[in-house]
């Protein structure tokens, strides 16, 4: 985005307080997730139940997140996304102009994974 106006810092700084900090609930819950991988892989049958129960915890990790994590992430994404908004309506030519052509070279870069 480049340098940032008085405004938009004047943004940041009035809209980074309000996040909700989750690194305990965070570390509650990738422990959770793992010590329930360890006690899969300490059992010996490793058959269909294993097949479906690892399927379970690989495709559904966020079964193991508490409804208050839940709840914070939400509520952080939201702060995110409104503060992201104002800093567009805020953004002068210069640094629309920065961003449209940063987002061009990550395009590039996914074409170029792509192909």
């Amino acid at each position: 985005m480049g340098k940032l106006t008085e405004e938009q810092e004047r943004l940041i700084e009035n809209t980074l307080p309000q996040f909700y900090s989750n690194s305990p609930l965070w570390l509650e819950y990738t422990r959770a997730y793992q010590n329930e991988l360890r006690l899969l892989f300490a059992k010996s049958d490793r058959g269909t139940s294993f097949k479906m129960a690892l399927q379970d915890l690989l495709l559904n990790p966020e079964q193991f997140r508490s409804e208050e994590l839940v709840d914070r992430n939400k509520s952080n994404a939201e702060l995110y996304k409104n503060m992201l908004l104002t800093m567009m309506v805020l953004s002068t030519e210069k640094q629309r102009t920065h961003f449209v052509e940063e987002v061009a070279e990550y395009k590039e870069d996914f074409v170029d994974l792509l192909n």
